[in-house]
């Protein structure tokens, strides 16, 4: 330690420096040298060393006491968490709400169906900060959001945007305001870390994050990563502490320690080689940011070459992770790994001695916590890198395909939709015309409250979690699956749905804060899921502030938009809180409730049934193989039966109640699914089928129109059939479609090499036995073929007849089965025209 150094700290400080504070002075100032040197390099090389050594001493006595006062902060946060977890567990079991402790943690990860939360969980928080912040994303969706219905990126127009975050003001104004937009909320959500405890820095030349790409670095390896980043780099960020800048040498090293950085997933946090930064939650963003481009026209080049990710989703993506690190500091503290590590292994011991007979249940309820925090907090599995957790995936993907029919499925929808609607008091028939003005593509009006509402970013993400996992906009098979996705009409009618329904939810609870003034006062019988939703009485007093919207029969409509409205002085009058931050807080809890009860209502996994299906486990392993096969298309039907069996088993006072909740979801739900599976008949050339109870087939198509209707719909042909409708078997299916994808294929090659056997047979005799299930399963995977508006024709002219000669009789077979079922086609199997109109009458027979 150089004694220079720390007389320069200890003049700055006005004392002597403690042990602590003189072990790394010297790197302080060595650092502080780097970056006075890099603000001004000619002023700095002009400067006496003696001068240099005393402003570095003065900056590292700066940070020394930021540090302290953000170290005494951190342990004021860190305090309050622990109480509020601790005041929280203690309720949840004096009240009867949990068992334990360990259930208690579970709930605060994420909340369940049955009215007792009593507190946003950290799932809810990620869900609402998510939300109010896609508000200021809209602009930037609308000018680069992509062409041709947004299924092809605008590189034009992202490079517009690209200059306008890097401060380019002759852009086009509606790229300035976009870029504008995004800089606003990146800094709110910054400060908003910073105060539950975070740390990060503010830097003046930040334009927009960096997303790299690991699987494209490695592809390109070191030496092509640094000639390709070494002319693109902004050469004024890099010098040395005596102002010298950088040698091409010396770039070349850094940039070759970047490169094994970001190859390695430790992206931006390594400096002439040095680590920096820590492990706690709270300084996960702390590193400074030091690959430094030069220029807009720089950021795309290396984009270009080592991203995967469009320029939206490189913001959304930053928003993202923002909104997880804010909502895991401020439920758990800055430490919040280690927080609720603690609180896991003590309440788990509690409940164990509590009841010793309950070891086993409580062991598995504190893995299952354990595993759900971890996938939340980006503890989890990193993506599939090896080549058959790579292949795995793209088959995953590909099995989107699959999918052409969803949107009629999804009518079951309709079931939840106005349930839970019911048991929060939203008018069915404002829900209805809420959904017709939603479709509309030209309302302009239903647009801007959507977007206001901070509603689109679920449309703009374009998540397909619903149908068996998360399927990105990386790589050619995912954006296949989304581009078909989008063909299917599925996601335009779910989010017309979805916000349909929470036009609703935020008029029912602006109206329930226009007439009390205090959330405890809420009728605990009507409003039973709000008043124990984890808004506060702080919140309470905030959203009572805004300015409700009115827009086509919602008078009394809250949105994100017209809480950040409120001016600062009305704020400041019912709270002592910052009002930026009650703002933030008060908008952010109001979605999270909201897109709770839309999540019930339009059903969407949510991360307690992503973990049970394995979404936490990487593809690299047998597990994560088999549990990714077992999921795929099932997380819809398990999220069903957990969020509505929950919330019927649970919610409700008396048996009565309960009772007559599952008797309406039931109903809903059989009615629903019979309307679907009239429809999914019609338009595959097929008669409605009998619904006539007195008959053994009409008691089939209900239960059948139960199961489609409750998220089933997969496994309704075996209530009526040994087979599927694609041939596979129940236990095929239950194993998932790569259990029934390798069957087919193992069934085939077996015929195969049995025909082969003959040789007097020719090539197309010896490929029959391959049969129609091969020809099925083949059919399948090629875009368009499963579509609802294009199946029955595409089966006609193409698919049955290929299966026919590859499998002779198949169509005889196909006719001879639908006769046995008593099924009648208005479109023969084996003619290219239509031969009648449809028949309605043989519902009834």
């Amino acid at each position: 330690m150089r004694q220079e150094c720390i007389q320069a700290v200890r003049s700055a400080l006005g004392r002597t420096p403690n042990q602590g504070e003189t072990r790394d002075i010297e790197n302080r100032i060595r650092l502080a040298m780097r970056s006075l040197a890099q603000a001004d390099p000619q002023g700095w090389q002009s400067l006496s060393q003696g001068d240099r050594l005393m402003q570095a001493g003065q900056k590292a006595a700066t940070e020394i006491i930021a540090e302290a006062a953000k170290k005494r902060h951190r342990t004021a946060m860190a305090i309050l968490a622990h109480d509020r977890m601790r005041n929280y567990i203690d309720s949840q079991i004096a009240s009867g709400a949990d068992d334990n402790g360990v259930t208690a943690l579970t709930r605060m990860l994420s909340g369940r169906a049955d009215g007792k939360n009593n507190i946003t969980s950290l799932e809810g928080q990620i869900h609402g900060i998510t939300s109010t912040a896609s508000t200021f994303l809209t602009r930037s969706w609308d000018v680069a959001g992509g062409k041709f219905l947004k299924l092809i990126r605008d590189k034009q127009a992202e490079a517009v945007l690209v200059r306008a975050l890097h401060g380019d003001t002759s852009v086009p104004k509606e790229f300035k305001a976009a870029a504008d937009d995004f800089h606003e909320i990146a800094e709110r959500l910054r400060q908003r870390f910073n105060a539950a405890g975070g740390d990060i820095g503010r830097l003046d030349n930040w334009g927009m994050p960096h997303s790299w790409s690991q699987a494209n670095l490695l592809q390109a390896g070191q030496r092509a990563w640094t000639d390709t980043m070494l002319p693109l780099m902004d050469r004024t960020k890099y010098v040395h502490d005596d102002g010298r800048a950088y040698s091409d040498p010396e770039m070349r090293a850094f940039l070759d320690e970047a490169w094994k950085s970001v190859a390695t997933g430790g992206a931006n946090k390594i400096i002439g080689g040095e680590r920096i930064g820590s492990g706690i939650k709270a300084n996960r963003n702390s590193a400074e940011r030091q690959i430094h481009l030069n220029g807009p026209e720089a950021y795309g080049q290396a984009m270009q070459v080592f991203s995967e990710r469009g320029v939206f989703d490189a913001m959304l993506g930053h928003v993202n992770r923002m909104a997880r690190d804010i909502a895991l500091i401020e439920q758990f503290g800055p430490n919040a790994d280690r927080q609720f590590a603690q609180f896991l292994e003590q309440e788990s011991a509690k409940a164990v001695e509590a009841d010793p007979k309950r070891l086993g249940r409580v062991q598995n309820q504190a893995e299952f916590a354990e595993r759900l925090y971890n996938y939340q907090a980006g503890n989890g599995a990193a993506p599939p890198e090896s080549f058959h957790g790579k292949a795995i995936q793209t088959w995953r993907n590909l099995n989107v395909l699959k999918l052409g029919s969803t949107a009629i499925s999804s009518l079951g929808d309709y079931a939840t939709i106005y349930l839970t609607a019911h048991v929060n008091g939203i008018p069915k028939f404002k829900i209805f015309l809420n959904e017709i003005r939603a479709l509309n593509p030209l309302d302009v009006a239903e647009k801007r409250i959507g977007e206001s509402a901070g509603l689109m970013v679920r449309e703009y993400a374009q998540s397909m979690s619903r149908f068996g996992g998360d399927v990105g906009a990386h790589g050619w098979s995912s954006k296949l699956a989304n581009t078909f996705m989008k063909v299917t009409l599925l996601p335009y009618l779910t989010e017309a749905r979805r916000r349909a329904f929470s036009y609703g939810m935020m008029d029912q609870v602006g109206k329930a804060v226009r007439d009390v003034d205090s959330i405890a006062k809420l009728n605990d019988a009507d409003q039973r899921f709000l008043k124990h939703s984890g808004i506060t009485d702080a919140d309470w007093g905030v959203l009572r502030l805004a300015t409700p919207e009115n827009w086509g029969g919602n008078s009394t409509l809250l949105t994100p938009e017209s809480i950040y409205k409120i001016p600062d002085s009305a704020i400041a009058a019912v709270t002592n809180e910052s009002p930026a931050l009650a703002r933030d807080r008060a908008a952010s809890n109001l979605m999270a409730f909201v897109i709770a009860e839309q999540d019930r209502a339009v059903i969407e996994p949510g991360v307690k049934t992503r973990v049970r299906l394995g979404a936490d486990k990487s593809a690299d392993g047998l597990g994560g193989f088999i549990a990714k096969s077992f999921s795929l298309f099932k997380s819809f039907s398990f999220e069903l039966t957990a969020q509505h069996m929950d919330r019927a088993l649970h919610a409700f006072e008396t048996k009565r109640g309960s009772t007559a909740y599952m008797a309406a979801l039931i109903a809903g739900s059989t009615i629903m699914g019979v309307i679907a599976n009239s429809i999914k008949d019609l338009v595959n050339g097929r008669d409605p089928r009998t619904l006539n109870p007195s008959e053994s087939d009409g008691r089939k198509n209900w239960i059948a129109g139960l199961t489609t209707g409750g998220g089933l719909g997969l496994y309704g042909d075996f209530l009526i059939n040994t087979y599927g409708s694609r041939g596979n078997t129940l236990a095929e299916t239950i194993g998932g479609p790569l259990v029934g994808d390798a069957s087919v294929v193992l069934n085939a090659a077996q015929q195969a090499i049995a025909s082969s056997s003959d040789p007097d047979a020719d090539v197309a005799r010896k490929l029959r036995p391959v049969g129609a299930n091969a020809v099925n399963a083949l059919k399948a995977y090629i875009p368009g073929a499963t579509l609802f508006y294009t199946r029955a024709a595409m089966d006609r002219l193409i698919f049955n007849q290929v299966a026919d000669y590859f499998s002779p009789g198949y169509l005889s077979r196909m006719k001879a089965r639908a006769r046995q079922q008593h099924r009648t086609s208005w479109w023969e199997p084996d003619q290219p025209t239509p031969t009648r109109a449809p028949n309605p009458e043989t519902i009834a027979n």
